[in-house]
Order: structure tokens, then C-alpha cells, then sequence
């Protein structure tokens, strides 16, 4: 068992890197803000950013909600964010629609091609590429 000062300097690092993690998490937030604008290519798209945790997204009457967690990734604290039907009662789908996670920088863990420079969640262009995508995955399925 750990000691007072051992848990509580575990819990320290913990909260910090949550909250290193979650501010990434609200530069997504802020990019597929930009979905509600009237000059956005694809018109029909409402987000809600209405906390620090989640986005609610509305396309052609379907319900969607864009979760932020911290996984362990053998040991290592990566942010995961998600994306899954959301149903008018407030339940949700237990099947994602789809999801990436991201170490401390915003590197996402998704395979680029040789050469290539990595996808970061700092850049609005792959935030909004994640979002569309995960629309059409749904739309299409």
C-alpha cells in the first residue's frame, strides 16, 4: 500500500496529466465548432460543446455524442475520444462509431504512410476529417 505522500503525489501527476489531455480534448471541441458556421461546406451539421467531456452532434435527425476519457495504454496515460449514437430517451449505442486516442502532444495513434508527418488533434482540418468521417461511416453503414 502506498504511503499519504505517495498516493497523493500519484494523484497530483494523475490529475495533471488529465487535465493536459482534456485541454486537447477542447481544441477539438473548438474545430468542429466550426461545423455550425454558415460558410461550412456541409450543411446540416449542429455541435454542442456543453462540457468539458462531451459534444453533442445532430445530423439529418440522428443523435450523436463525442465522449473524452483517459486510457491506459500499457502504463501510459492517452487521451481516447469517441463518438456513438445518442437515442431521444438518452440512451446510447455501446458500439462506437468510431474513436482515436492521442498522447500528451495530440499525436494520434492513427497509421500514417511512410514519410508522412503524424495526424495531430492541433490541426482544425483533422479534427473536422475525424468528425466527418465518423458521420459517414454512420450515414452509410
Amino acid at each position: 500500500m502506498l504511503n499519504i505522500d505517495q498516493a497523493a503525489q500519484n494523484l497530483s501527476s494523475y490529475s495533471a496529466r488529465y487535465q493536459s489531455l482534456r485541454n486537447i480534448f477542447g481544441v477539438f471541441q473548438q474545430a468542429i465548432e466550426t461545423s455550425n458556421k454558415a460558410q461550412f461546406p456541409v450543411k446540416g451539421i449542429s455541435v454542442n460543446t456543453d462540457s468539458h467531456t462531451t459534444c453533442h452532434v445532430q445530423f439529418l435527425d440522428r443523435r450523436y455524442v463525442v465522449i473524452f476519457t483517459v486510457a491506459n495504454d500499457q502504463g501510459a496515460q492517452m487521451g481516447k475520444i469517441s463518438m456513438c449514437r445518442e437515442h431521444g430517451d438518452g440512451t446510447r449505442d455501446k458500439t462506437d462509431i468510431g474513436g482515436v486516442t492521442f498522447n500528451g502532444q495530440g499525436i494520434l495513434d492513427i497509421q500514417q504512410p511512410v514519410g508522412a508527418d503524424a495526424m495531430m488533434l492541433n490541426d482544425d482540418t483533422t479534427c473536422i476529417k475525424l468528425l466527418l468521417n465518423w458521420l459517414v461511416k454512420d450515414v452509410s453503414a
